[in-house]
């Protein structure tokens, strides 16, 4: 036998350096990809890489969040001053069908998704009928806005709002911006726990102070409050808010540590993996990243083209 020596050669986390293809316009998922880890950004929002889908004919969880939000959105377009209950209702299953030939969903397929439809639309309704009594009014829904990123020229920020609500009187009026979703209401529990965490209310907020700053029909006064609100459609016992405390505040770190971010990104340092379990756990750039071959910490980084 031949006695050899071989060099040891660990496998450290790279920092990839590209200033020039850093993406100019930025979504909430790009800013949470960024906060979240810098190469997960670099390699899904900078390289543009993506899984390859698998074919699937079935309805997922994806397409019915799709479609409740179109139907949610024409409902409340085309509901009148003072509704009845079972008008609503009616209006509801109603707009459900016509989203569902708009979006091309077999009604086969789509029947697990109907059943907790039905048990939706009384819950919903009666959770808008109450906030109908405390004085909140709908005013705009799916609205595409758009921002110029302060001190972090030429990048921008875009998103659409779900949705933006008038409430309160006199001096407790308020816009409420809320975000419809139909995952777990503890998780959004945990996303407002610690509100300098929370990207996607933050960005919106962001979003909704820029495009609409006199706040409110009707409102001479300074620009009214903003309130942000995860509301949790999923619930099967009712509809549940999950409100982000202090927004304005939130959103307003949210710009200074993004243009911080980009302008450091934008002079040459490197975008590293931050190597954290809750962050690398469904990643999907985990492969790229080589997260499970390292054999030095995360925070050994060199930088590469």
């Amino acid at each position: 036998r031949i006695e050899r020596a071989v060099a040891a050669t660990p496998v450290a986390p790279s920092a990839a350096v590209a200033p020039a293809l850093l993406p100019q316009t930025l979504s909430a998922s790009t800013c949470e990809a960024l906060r979240a880890c810098p190469y997960r950004f670099f390699v899904l929002h900078v390289l543009r890489a993506r899984e390859a889908d698998e074919l699937a004919e079935e309805v997922e969880k994806r397409d019915y969040g799709t479609w409740l939000h179109a139907v949610l959105h024409a409902f409340h377009q085309t509901r009148g001053p003072d509704p009845g209950e079972e008008d609503d209702i009616a209006s509801l299953h109603r707009h459900a069908g016509e989203q569902r030939a708009v979006l091309g969903l077999a009604e086969a397929d789509f029947l697990p998704f109907a059943a907790s439809f039905d048990a939706f639309v009384p819950r919903y309704v009666a959770w808008q009928r109450e906030r109908d009594a405390a004085g909140a009014r709908w005013q705009r829904g799916e609205q595409r806005c758009r921002m110029a990123l302060p001190q972090a020229e030429p990048f921008e920020l875009e998103g659409i709002i779900d949705r933006v609500d008038a409430v309160g009187h006199g001096t407790r009026a308020a816009l409420e911006l809320i975000d419809y979703k139909t995952g777990s209401v503890s998780g959004l529990r945990d996303k407002v726990r610690e509100p300098l965490e929370d990207t996607q209310l933050a960005f919106y907020a962001a979003l909704t102070r820029a495009e609409h700053g006199e706040r409110g029909e009707g409102v001479e006064s300074d620009a009214l409050p903003l309130r942000a609100t995860y509301l949790a459609l999923d619930n099967s016992r009712q509809i549940e808010e999950v409100e982000h405390k202090g927004v304005e505040v939130s959103a307003q770190a949210l710009l200074a540590g993004l243009a911080d971010e980009l302008r450091r990104l934008q002079s040459g340092e490197g975008m590293a993996p931050l190597g954290e379990a809750a962050a690398c756990e469904f990643c999907a750039a985990r492969g790229v990243c080589r997260r499970d071959h390292w054999t030095v910490p995360a925070d050994t980084v060199s930088p590469t083209e």
